[in-house]
């Protein structure tokens, strides 16, 4: 049973958690993916995707791992979609994913700046999902949270994203308000 404190956290870091979801609901994918049921803390220790693109997003009082599972035939169907692009490398796709952990990270660092917080944003990197059985991030339940969820879109595509957050020193982060940017418009080079 968490203690009130505890469970203060626990609610500020699932109030992070939903506001990233959001934030890949309306600016990646054109909008097109909808998110089914809100981001949970449980899940199966699996590999969610051949591949993952990671960004940090950290301060003082917190630090936000943000990560998109995905696969090469993913990307190929998104960039097909997406972009004019003829012929579709490996390097395209991780880099469209890595880009879509970047538009992410700048629009949460921008909700926090409205919060009076500073973050930084680190750049995009890819990982193996294999590397996840061995680089987990370990659990501390008073300061350190995981959530996951999904996006789906009308034909039954879904792509799994999943989200670490540390809070360092929480005071100020519980007060955090996070405004829903309907307006959000993203555009691809």
């Amino acid at each position: 049973m968490l203690d009130q404190e505890s469970k203060i956290s626990a609610d500020a870091s699932k109030e992070i958690a939903n506001h990233v979801a959001d934030l890949t609901k309306r600016m990646l994918f054109n909008n097109e993916y909808e998110l089914e049921k809100p981001p949970y803390s449980e899940a199966d220790k699996i590999i969610f995707g051949q591949k993952i693109a990671n960004i940090l997003v950290a301060g003082a009082e917190i630090r936000i791992i943000i990560r998109i599972h995905y696969t090469d035939a993913m990307g190929d169907e998104f960039l097909k979609k997406y972009s004019a692009a003829k012929e579709i490398s490996y390097k395209k796709i991780d880099d469209y994913f890595m880009e879509c952990c970047n538009m992410v990270a700048g629009r949460l660092k921008q909700s926090f700046a409205e919060n009076d917080f500073n973050v930084g944003i680190s750049i995009p990197v890819r990982t193996k999902g294999f590397d996840d059985l061995f680089f987990a991030v370990t659990s501390n339940e008073d300061v350190t949270f995981e959530w996951h969820w999904d996006l789906f879109s009308s034909v039954g595509t879904s792509i799994h994203f999943s989200i670490f957050i540390e809070l360092l020193t929480d005071e100020n982060v519980k007060k955090m308000v996070f405004k829903n940017d309907s307006n959000d418009e993203v555009e691809f080079f």
